[in-house]
């Protein structure tokens, strides 16, 4: 039995794991940006698209995602670029290496995070590798929360576990370019990967 003086201090802990509980696992609360990754064109510059095949139950499950789209973006300068761009309320799903999910079998080294003159204040992801042919396989990508770019995701929600728990889950988006014939003399700011990547952004956020 409980003594009388702990009830108070009791019921306060019992009310602040409750609403967490009752927010995320019954009420499933989430909040809407009116955001959409469909929305995004399907060209840019001399950029053309065409949707990939990847199926909706394979992006649902790996990334717990239904707001998504995979692209392939081509020009005469050199081999396909492939864009995925996906949001979630689960954002571990999306921070966790998404090469992995999306690039199976790829040989790619993690080489942390570069901001680029033209897009202060947005941090980019960088992993690169050497395909067969000798051309350099590039990865960049962007995580983004409300409004922010995030850098350190693990830290980002280390910093933000406390507020997450008493607000309705947000999305976060993940921008991912991947470029298997990326010419490794070119600079990182000029490469048609970081182009497609900010073109790509900025069109999403562009959206009201």
């Amino acid at each position: 039995m409980i003594s009388s003086r702990y009830a108070l201090p009791f019921i306060v802990l019992a009310v602040m794991a409750l609403v967490p509980t009752l927010m995320h696992s019954y009420a499933g609360l989430t909040s809407e940006d009116g955001r959409s990754t469909q929305a995004i064109r399907d060209s840019f510059a001399d950029l053309r698209s065409d949707e990939t095949n990847r199926k909706a139950k394979w992006v649902k499950k790996t990334f717990e995602s239904t707001d998504w789209i995979e692209r392939t973006y081509e020009n005469r300068e050199g081999g396909p670029l492939l864009l995925f761009v996906g949001r979630s309320y689960d954002p571990k799903r999306l921070y966790h290496h998404p090469e992995l999910g999306l690039l199976s079998g790829s040989d790619l080294e993690a080489l942390g995070t570069v901001e680029l003159a033209q897009k202060p204040g947005r941090p980019i992801h960088l992993l690169k590798g050497k395909s067969a042919e000798g051309n350099a396989d590039l990865v960049v990508y962007a995580l983004l929360y409300e409004d922010q770019f995030v850098d350190n995701p693990y830290f980002f929600q280390l910093k933000n576990a406390l507020s997450f728990l008493f607000q309705a889950r947000k999305p976060m988006t993940l921008f991912f370019v991947y470029d298997a014939s990326a010419l490794p003399e070119r600079a990182l700011e000029d490469s048609r990967a970081v182009f497609l990547l900010n073109e790509a952004i900025d069109d999403f956020l562009s959206q009201t």
